[in-house]
């Protein structure tokens, strides 16, 4: 019990903020009334968005044989699921800087989450599950540990002693540290967030 009593004291004011327009575009992707020009609308309200949708769009994996020049376009390539996937990660990565953790190394961490991601998208194709769903997984399967490290930034050097567990050690090591598991601080940060 002492576990849930320390996830209930973590208040949204610990929490990184979410990205408004990133939240309300993911929000927006899960809803089958809206098309792509609707989402294109709430895209082209944050220009960091806009712009990263259009690198997207235009990048080789797409192959396109024009330009994408358009948010609406852009949006249509990628259709809303890997849209909503694309800006959760971005809303996720944006949500905690390079600072925001002393003496922690977020690009390693971020190297880390991706190729986590990119492993899973493709074990998806092998077990019949859809390959972006698991592709965001992967990327975001530990960020409630960020979140623990944000709030309790004493506990940075603990990093690589979690890093280096077995799944079920490091949840009881982290209730030692924190009081809480990555798990739960995700599950928190999500609803917060208000995420589908």
């Amino acid at each position: 019990m002492e576990e849930a009593i320390a996830v209930d004291e973590v208040r949204p004011a610990d929490l990184p903020a979410p990205p408004k327009d990133a939240i309300r575009l993911i929000q927006a992707c899960s809803r089958p009334d809206l098309d792509a020009r609707d989402l294109g609308r709430i895209v082209a309200n944050d220009p960091v968005l806009t712009a990263e949708l259009l690198r997207v769009a235009n990048s080789a994996y797409f192959g396109l044989v024009s330009q994408v020049k358009s948010v609406a376009r852009a949006v249509t390539v990628l259709g809303s699921r890997a849209l909503r996937n694309m800006v959760l990660c971005i809303a996720m990565r944006d949500a905690l800087r390079r600072d925001s953790i002393p003496g922690f190394n977020l690009d390693l961490y971020w190297e880390d989450a991706l190729r986590r991601a990119v492993s899973a998208k493709a074990l998806a194709g092998i077990v019949g599950l859809d390959p972006d769903e698991c592709f965001t997984a992967g990327l975001l399967q530990d960020f409630g540990l960020l979140v623990l490290l944000y709030i309790h930034p004493g506990q940075v050097p603990q990093w690589q002693r979690l890093a280096g567990l077995d799944p079920d050690q490091r949840l009881e090591l982290e209730a030692d540290l924190f009081h809480a598991t990555h798990d739960e601080v995700g599950y928190l940060l999500a609803s917060h967030w208000d995420l589908p």
